[in-house]
């Protein structure tokens, strides 16, 4: 069982020192059977350390606890009545070097030197505190300085990207600065450039931020401003809402306006030749109070008197009457502003719209970027990248933008450096031989 042979690798009963009384080591007499071959032990040893699903972490753990117990027996068997030192005995713990053990093979595997604590949480005592600090971190040192970590191999292996170490050998890291791996060719956006260039620029790249400067001549940062909030942006400015709003707006306008007796309507320019003011429609059966008009009593006899028509026959002629001026306004005399536009009409607006200059007052802006000078070393901008979980920075120099490095740079440039050390040297290799032959 897993706990079973924690316990087992962390006891401090010496093996060798009981081979007579096996009843004293408990379930650790397993390992004084005669019939146990050395070559099954290894074996084991490697096997578990390819398990890492179960409870125990066997491979981080296990093996490290495995070799710390090995070196513990050997010094119990050299030191059986244990070591003097100024004038005190100090008696040899197998235990103890399998708990450091154990966390130095932790710590390297996994750079971190957080798995002493977790040692000191799994045995309940810091008794072994000193020396246990002292293997994790020069466990890390070496480990840092031959591999990558645990979780970056893993990553390494299913090609995920992620920002690797520079490592210690890395000198040059100190002597390459933001200026040689920036990009200069920076998309940005002017405070005073029209909506059909922002247009442009949303079409031509897909950037998440894009930084917002004064002018195209100055080029001072002002901020930076998220893409989706500059196509809400152009979305509102070109809505139909809006549209409408706008041709509504014309009309009440051109209707306040003095008549000169040109004024016509949008819809009448188009060809049709009839102004807004063409028809005039007149109820003369119906007076303004619904009552007959008044006629004056003519000179002379009367005529004689019409048979009047059926009251049921009248309606029908005044409702086809109301129904024919109806139709008539309808062709003619149409609300302006509840008529569709043709399209010609709305990409002519739109042309119109989009040489206007934007206006920033409804979008959300990033005042304050994470900027970088052009002096900022590759250990730098490494460690601001890792520690803030930077996605991009700008590079200003005295308030004027200047370049742009994103993750992508800081995580190519270790490996572009590691190629060119490694082809410069088999070109030197190259050149040697070719001199010694």
């Amino acid at each position: 069982m897993p706990r079973e042979s924690i316990n087992s690798l962390f006891d401090n009963h010496t093996w060798t020192k009981h081979v007579s009384s096996t009843h004293v080591l408990g379930r650790s007499a397993v390992w004084v059977h005669p019939k146990i071959s050395v070559f099954f032990i290894l074996l084991l040893f490697f096997v578990m350390k390819q398990g890492s699903t179960g409870r125990v972490q066997w491979d981080e753990v296990v093996p490290g606890a495995a070799f710390g117990r090995l070196i513990g027996e050997i010094m119990a068997t050299l030191f059986p009545n244990g070591i003097l030192f100024d004038g005190i005995v100090y008696q040899i713990l197998p235990g103890g070097y399998a708990v450091i053990g154990a966390a130095a093979l932790a710590g390297a595997v996994t750079h971190t030197v957080s798995t002493a604590v977790i040692c000191f949480e799994l045995t309940g005592q810091i008794s072994h505190i000193l020396p246990m600090m002292v293997a994790v971190i020069l466990a890390n040192m070496v480990a840092q300085g031959l591999q990558p970590s645990l979780y970056d191999s893993i990553i390494q292996v299913k090609k995920l990207p992620y920002l690797p170490e520079l490592g210690w050998g890395h000198f040059s890291k100190f002597n390459i600065f933001v200026e040689d791996i920036m990009v200069r060719d920076v998309k940005f956006i002017s405070a005073l450039s029209p909506y059909g260039e922002l247009q442009t620029l949303l079409d031509s790249c897909s950037l998440k931020t894009i930084p917002l400067v004064d002018a195209k001549d100055t080029m001072i940062l002002l901020g930076s401003v998220e893409r989706s909030e500059l196509e809400a942006l152009i979305d509102d400015h070109l809505s139909p809402e809006r549209r409408l709003r706008c041709h509504h707006e014309g009309q009440q306008q051109m209707e306040a306006m003095p008549y000169n007796g040109q004024r016509s309507s949008p819809r009448g320019q188009r060809g049709s030749g009839v102004t807004w003011e063409s028809f005039t429609f007149v109820d003369e059966e119906v007076g303004e109070e619904g009552n007959p008009p008044m006629f004056d009593k003519p000179n002379g006899p009367l005529p004689p008197p019409k048979q009047q028509e059926p009251a049921n026959q009248t309606l029908p002629e005044k409702g086809h009457f109301q129904a024919v001026r109806k139709t008539l306004q309808g062709l003619f005399c149409h609300s302006p502003e509840t008529q569709p536009e043709e399209p010609p009409q709305i990409k002519a607006w739109e042309e119109r719209e989009l040489e206007k200059p934007i206006r920033f007052e409804s979008c959300r802006i990033d005042h304050s970027p994470f900027q970088l000078v052009e002096k900022t070393s590759l250990h730098k901008t490494h460690t601001l990248f890792s520690l803030l979980g930077l996605s991009h920075a700008y590079v200003t120099s005295i308030g004027k933008l200047v370049g742009v490095v994103a993750l992508k740079e800081v995580r190519h440039t270790p490996t572009r450096n590691s190629e060119s050390r490694k082809n410069t040297a088999f070109y030197c290799y190259c050149i040697c031989l070719h001199i010694s032959g």
